[in-house]
């Protein structure tokens, strides 16, 4: 059965029971490999499902790509994101893939760096909670999430919070997600024929920053993790479900 209580650094994160995980045999997401592009992984909190990730800002100018293994969240998104994961399908294993450093911005060339190492690293699903509205970056984006799919990668992307229509979440080969208004995070609607086609719960009143701070956060960037971690649960009994795939899964039980 799914274990309910999630422990971060000192506190517990309550995860009620639903129907929803009954229906899907209790599914925890046990081995399925997520990552997370953000702005990586808060070195304080020891964790066994978190994964060796990569680095790819470079301290002395966030939008210039550098390699590197550090990891370390320097704003606390990247480690919010990952637990919301982690809240949902508590035996996925989480790989940072640090792209934004203290800001939350990055460049269309470390996006797609990152991405590419996930695809090197034949990681199955990719959290994507970041948009990008610059018209250079339509296209070679398009081009590596393409890529990512024709591997078997799911790839989930929120919505920008502007009223205008982002990518990658927008793109046909990745599951577009807003913030929408439900009270369990296993709630969720879904309309394949939108551009944005899913919403999920997206305000939380108690997510892990840094420092062992929790606030409340919320944000189209917070419902996209929701998503994922959902994803997960159904990876784990279906190892070989691709885009298209989920798209039906996820149709048939929303609303559960």
């Amino acid at each position: 059965m799914v274990n309910n209580l999630i422990y971060f650094n000192g506190s517990f994160c309550e995860v009620r029971p639903s129907d929803f995980n009954r229906k899907i045999n209790y599914a925890t997401g046990k081995g399925v490999k997520v990552g997370v592009i953000d702005s990586g992984w808060a070195q304080e909190l020891v964790d066994y499902r978190i994964q060796k990730g990569i680095g790819l800002v470079d301290p002395e100018d966030e939008l210039h790509l550098k390699y590197s293994s550090d990891c370390n969240d320097r704003n606390g998104h990247g480690t919010s994101c990952a637990e919301l994961i982690l809240r949902i399908a508590p035996d996925a294993l989480i790989y940072p893939v640090k792209v934004f450093g203290k800001r939350i911005e990055t460049s269309a060339n470390i996006l797609i760096e990152g991405i590419l190492w996930a695809i090197k690293n034949e990681l199955k699903i990719l959290n994507i909670s970041l948009g990008t509205l610059l018209p250079e970056a339509l296209e070679p984006l398009y081009k590596v999430c393409e890529i990512a799919k024709q591997k078997g990668m799911i790839l989930v992307a929120s919505k920008s919070n502007t009223d205008r229509m982002s990518y990658p979440a927008i793109f046909e080969n990745v599951i577009g997600v807003e913030s929408g208004n439900f009270d369990n995070m296993f709630e969720y609607e879904i309309q394949v024929e939108e551009g944005i086609e899913c919403k999920a719960k997206g305000i939380y009143p108690n997510i892990y920053c840094l420092n062992g701070i929790r606030n409340r956060l919320g944000g189209n960037s917070f419902a996209a993790p929701a998503i994922t971690g959902i994803i997960s649960l159904f990876v784990e009994i279906f190892p070989e479900l691709d885009t298209e795939h989920i798209r039906g899964i996820l149709q048939k039980y929303a609303g559960e």
